[in-house]
């Protein structure tokens, strides 16, 4: 096993590991969890209920050993328009150069 000395670049294979791990201690219900690819970048979707709220969430790779994370939380009525919004700044994120 390597050395880790904390320096190491997170990747989002450790981080879904540990996104998923933390919600289902606490009880979150997990709908969906998966790394995908859109216009280059490689994301982390991740989909969870607590209660009546379900969070949508996408992490795209980590750069400079940091993130971004956008996440929509809304109520089961509401699903087709959050979906909607979600797609949207998903399909149209994009790292500035």
């Amino acid at each position: 096993m390597p050395h880790i000395t904390g320096d190491e670049p997170l990747t989002l294979e450790q981080h879904r590991l540990s996104t998923e791990g933390f919600n289902k201690r606490y009880g979150s219900k997990i709908i969906d969890s998966k790394i995908v690819k859109i216009n280059s970048i490689r994301f982390f979707i991740f989909q969870y209920q607590e209660g009546d709220e379900i969070n949508l969430t996408f992490t795209p790779d980590f750069r400079n050993k940091s993130t971004t994370y956008c996440s929509i939380k809304y109520k089961k009525p509401d699903e087709e328009k959050a979906e909607k919004i979600f797609n949207t700044l998903l399909n149209n994120f994009r790292y500035k150069n």
